[in-house]
């Protein structure tokens, strides 16, 4: 079995449609169980590299802020879950490992 390297996929799946021999398959979790991201406030290090484009295909998480307490995090924009790939690339590639996928 070979990988894909995150680091220079960008999730438009020519891939499959170009392979000849329909031998690439992309492996995510089913459509309807992922209810979106937890970020895990404890592991994170707010390094912002889930806010890149080449992180989240979908730019699907978002810094926060409160300017009265002076706090930043960073949120999954659960309101736009049917945008995500489902690609678990977030969740592999996040340094910290606080992001974690929230299954039902």
């Amino acid at each position: 079995m070979r990988y894909v390297d995150y680091d220079k996929c960008k999730g438009c799946l020519k891939c499959v449609d170009v392979c000849e021999h329909g031998a690439i398959e992309v492996i995510s979790i089913e459509e309807g169980k992922l209810k979106g991201f937890y970020i895990d406030s404890e592991k994170c290090v707010l390094c912002k590299l889930c806010l890149n484009d080449d992180f989240c295909f979908q730019n699907l998480f978002e810094l926060k802020q409160d300017k009265n307490i002076d706090k930043e995090w960073i949120e999954f924009r659960k309101e736009n879950l049917s945008n995500c790939f489902k690609c678990l690339k977030c969740f592999k590639n996040c340094p910290s490992n606080a992001i974690v996928p929230e299954i039902d």
